[in-house]
């Protein structure tokens, strides 16, 4: 079977694929080589029910094997590959599910700009997480104040609440507004929730209230330090 250098590559670090196989050994390198999470490893213990599973319903001699020596390592059917993915990291995970499912699927690959713009939205699927998980340790626990937190990540960034975006933008009222921004508005809510989630954890912020005023505070931060960057470059260009 063929090795193809394929467009695959996550942090700067490619992938191979052969046929319908994933190198797994490239996978585990690309999300940051942790520990305790190679390959052979995953495969023995957590991973090894799923391998039985889609051996049965893929029904194909090459689903999993390790080959020695230089460009070997360990390699898997994709959707295996897939199910790795998501043992290694939820950003790696979720930059497979829209990436890598495209390619060895066969739709055209995403082109440079498109594979930024989902690499940012993954880093921001990851961050949301973090960020929700933060509000729920420290004491926000109603949806709608989750609702609260992410109204405050918006109007302090971009003016308006999420029901407001979504308006201006002509999309439905349950549409995922991070879906339809753009990369730099996408940083700028990664930031906000960095910060706030920070914050947070520093200062031990509890309720709704706190929780939400923190955010509030953080979101105006990052927009103010965007106006001023942008002004500064009109100063300049004068």
């Amino acid at each position: 079977m063929k090795t193809s250098i394929s467009s695959l590559s996550f942090n700067d670090t490619p992938i191979r694929d052969r046929e319908q196989m994933l190198c797994l050994t490239d996978m585990w390198k690309a999300a940051g080589s942790p520990r305790n999470k190679k390959p052979a490893e995953w495969s023995r213990y957590e991973g090894s029910d799923f391998i039985r599973e889609i051996g049965e319903k893929v029904g194909t001699a090459h689903l999993f094997e390790n080959r020695p020596g230089r460009g070997g390592g360990t390699w898997a059917h994709w959707q295996i590959g897939m199910a790795y993915a998501k043992y290694l990291s939820p950003a790696f995970h979720a930059w497979c599910n829209e990436v890598v499912r495209a390619y060895m699927e066969g739709t055209p690959p995403p082109s440079p700009q498109d594979t930024r713009w989902l690499a940012v939205r993954q880093e921001s699927r990851a961050m949301r997480n973090d960020f929700t998980s933060t509000l729920a340790e420290h004491g926000v626990t109603k949806p709608r104040d989750f609702a609260r937190a992410t109204n405050a990540t918006y109007v302090g960034l971009f003016g308006a609440s999420a029901g407001r975006m979504r308006e201006r933008m002509g999309l439905p009222k349950k549409a995922n507004l991070r879906d339809r921004m753009s990369r730099m508005e996408l940083a700028q809510v990664i930031l906000a929730e960095e910060l706030a989630t920070e914050h947070m954890e520093d200062e031990r912020s509890w309720g709704a209230d706190e929780c939400c005023d923190v955010t509030a505070m953080a979101a105006r931060s990052v927009h103010q330090a965007v106006s001023d960057n942008r002004a500064s470059r009109r100063r300049i260009g004068r």
